[in-house]
């Protein structure tokens, strides 16, 4: 029973790392229906934004209370930077054919996806990169703050990895933040008012580019947010966020893609699921399977996912 508990505290954990980029894909598809695969990129860069930051001499040889202001600012860039990265594919790729044929904007996203993962390639080479200090150093903060990051507490009897307590931290208040902003600000309003008619908005006098584009940048900070609290406990190369961005696209589906609820409740689906997995003795080789196994059932019984609504249109 211990074991069956621990394993659902660290499905929780993952999972929550799951419902994190696949809010990015569930606010895209909500407002534009879009299925950005170019999302999981946006993970990515945010891991190697993190990496860089603290790869300074200011993070590795600075007291205590200034590496605190090192690791926030890195957490913020980690977000900012893939927010930037966020909106400027969505105005160099996507805004110019919104107007198309939606297997025109699943192609061009598709695309965009492989050009950033080559430009990253070409920028920051293919060689797999590690948060780890040099040589471990246990006196310097950064070195320090990572060994906490992987450690582990053991309050009774279950082992509980300080990495995944935080990622359950930082996820809720990611979630209460987001929730807060689409139902009790303005600018909430008018994603609201842009999901259920673009033009309608329009000609309320809602700027609908602006909408998107911001939306395009919560997505994009949550995803990199994500990116950072992945890479301190793995390792950060350009093709990271490739299967990541699959199982979180899987996650919103399963919960019912176009609903924030649902891409929670999809992540934590997907993350127990996992890990039940490997617990009920299924080879580890073989978790990547499980998420795409689901994606398959809940398409074959309930097609508008978890929380979905199937909607019939008429032709």
């Amino acid at each position: 029973m211990r074991e069956l508990l621990q394993t659902i505290l660290d499905g929780l954990a993952e999972g929550s790392l799951y419902a994190m980029i696949a809010l990015g894909y569930t606010l895209v598809y909500g407002i534009i229906k879009l299925i950005n695969f170019a999302h999981g990129e946006f993970y990515m860069i945010g891991a190697y934004i993190g990496l860089f930051i603290l790869a300074t001499p200011a993070a590795a040889t600075s007291s205590s209370w200034l590496f605190a202001l090192v690791l926030a600012l890195a957490f913020g860039a980690s977000a900012f930077g893939a927010s930037l990265l966020a909106v400027a594919t969505e105005r160099i790729a996507y805004r110019p054919i919104r107007g198309y044929d939606r297997i025109v904007a699943l192609l061009t996203a598709i695309g965009v996806s492989f050009l950033l993962q080559n430009l990253a390639r070409l920028a920051f080479s293919p060689n797999p990169r590690s948060y780890a200090v040099p040589g471990n150093r246990p006196d310097v903060c950064w070195s320090a703050f990572l060994q906490w990051y992987h450690a582990y507490l053991h309050p009774l009897g279950f082992e509980l990895q300080n990495a995944k307590l935080l990622i359950l931290a930082i996820a809720a208040v990611t979630l209460a933040f987001l929730y807060t902003l689409v139902m009790r600000t303005r600018f909430g309003k008018a994603m609201r008012a842009t999901s259920q008619d673009l033009e309608m908005a329009k000609l309320m006098g809602i700027d609908t580019d602006a909408v998107i584009a911001r939306t395009f940048a919560l997505g994009g900070g949550f995803a990199g947010l994500a990116g950072m609290l992945t890479g301190m406990l793995r390792i950060v190369e350009p093709m990271m966020g490739f299967m990541p961005g699959l199982k979180a696209f899987v996650a919103a589906v399963v919960g019912g893609i176009g609903s924030i609820p649902g891409a929670v409740l999809g992540g934590l689906v997907i993350g127990l699921a996992e890990n039940l997995a490997v617990f009920a003795n299924l080879d580890s080789a073989y978790k990547d399977a499980v998420a795409f196994a689901i994606l398959v059932l809940i398409l074959m019984f309930r097609p508008g996912g978890i929380l979905g609504v199937l909607r019939r249109e008429k032709v």
